[in-house]
């Protein structure tokens, strides 16, 4: 039997959000990689360079200079923290306490005070007036959201007439070929580990992710499920092995 299939009809697994069962239990989003938020720009790394232009990219498009911007959810603050210098004020919004006090900190290290980050419940409105904001932007936010088009409904309604909304979104097409189906592993502490499975279905532009909790170590979870320090493989996973750990 399809190990999706078997999780649906045997576990009855229950439907929850993003935000608690992957982004309230992550130090950070980007695993501390990103340039000037976390590590000095390198102008040999390719990688950093095009973080730079993409995150510009978000000020430009939106004609935001000097202006007061709107930020879908910035993760550990990207792009807010970087556009920053270059608008008058940016306001991040997450659905995590975890994300908003990580946005936070990182403003606070890097002596940025024109950013504030807020918590909003996923799936509420936006706690700021119509027409309130000159630009918004979203980066790999919005398709996370309970309703994606009510979410553009509400970033609509805070945005002034003339401003602009700048979205960047995942498109499942990158995953065609192979990358369909993915699984990885997420501490939630020293003995508790999620299993995490992915199945994106690229023509259809929608993605199922399941999450099962252990009351295991990572690595005492990851050889029970076959795998290894490196992780564990989706075919690697099977009935019999999920059903042991009942």
């Amino acid at each position: 039997m399809d190990i999706f299939d078997w999780i649906t009809e045997e576990v009855a697994p229950e439907q929850r959000n993003s935000e608690d069962l992957l982004y309230e239990h992550m130090d950070s989003q980007s695993d501390r990689c990103l340039p000037i938020i976390y590590v000095p720009f390198d102008p040999a790394n390719g990688g950093h360079w095009r973080d730079r232009g993409a995150a510009l990219d978000f000020v430009l498009a939106t004609h935001a200079e000097g202006k007061r911007v709107l930020d879908l959810g910035p993760g550990d603050g990207w792009p807010s923290l970087i556009m920053a210098p270059f608008v008058g004020e940016v306001i991040g919004v997450e659905g995590a306490h975890r994300r908003v006090d990580v946005c936070r900190e990182n403003a606070a290290r890097l002596g940025i005070s024109n950013a504030t980050f807020d918590y909003v419940k996923p799936g509420d409105c936006l706690p700021y007036s119509d027409q309130s904001f000159d630009a918004v932007v979203a980066a790999s936010s919005i398709e996370q959201t309970p309703e994606p088009q009510a979410t553009l409904a509400e970033l609509y309604r805070v945005l002034k007439p003339g401003g602009r909304l700048r979205v960047y979104y995942e498109s499942l097409a990158r995953y065609r070929g192979g990358q369909e189906r993915e699984t990885w592993l997420l501490a939630i502490d020293d003995e508790t580990t999620r299993l995490m499975l992915l199945d994106r279905h690229v023509d259809e532009e929608f993605a199922v992710q399941v999450t099962l909790t252990y009351a295991l170590p990572e690595a005492e979870l990851a050889e029970a499920l076959g795998g290894d320090a490196q992780g564990v493989s989706l075919e690697a996973i099977t009935v019999d092995r999920l059903t042991l750990l009942e």
